[in-house]
């Protein structure tokens, strides 16, 4: 696995997440991973490498109260899902309000999905949320 892969967080939570593009077109989905420079995200939308975003994510309610954490994001790649109707998009960071960096950090900290080394390669690309649901994406 390559250190950019090793520095991504995976979260417990499946966290809702919403974006609009400067034409208006809406992505709707969940986060999959993060770093502070970027996310990969599946959802609803496809969308051309270099296309801007204004993209909200939302917090855990039962943690860490009501709210979003706000973010303009550039798509860097999108690729279609085995489901027809779901992409996962991969998206740089470009601007970060200070609240969103220090809830973004506070998360990646808190929910961060703990690796299993002992499980070999097929499980790097296996998130495991509510229920023990999987979602797959091998990039």
């Amino acid at each position: 696995m390559d250190s950019r892969r090793k520095d991504r967080a995976r979260f417990i939570y499946r966290l809702r997440a919403e974006a609009q593009d400067d034409q208006g077109h809406w992505f709707s989905g969940h986060l999959v991973d993060v770093t502070l420079e970027g996310m990969m995200l599946i959802g609803n939308t496809a969308y051309a490498p270099d296309t801007r975003l204004a993209l909200s994510v939302e917090l855990p309610r039962n943690t860490m109260g009501e709210g979003k954490m706000g973010f303009c994001a550039r798509v860097r790649w999108c690729d279609p899902e085995n489901d027809a109707t779901l992409y996962a998009l991969g998206v740089s960071l470009e601007e970060m309000p200070a609240p969103s960096r220090q809830k973004l950090q506070e998360l990646m900290s808190r929910f961060k999905e703990e690796s299993d080394e002992a499980a070999g390669d097929a499980e790097d690309d296996l998130v495991r949320n509510h229920g023990d649901d999987p979602i797959v994406h091998n990039r």
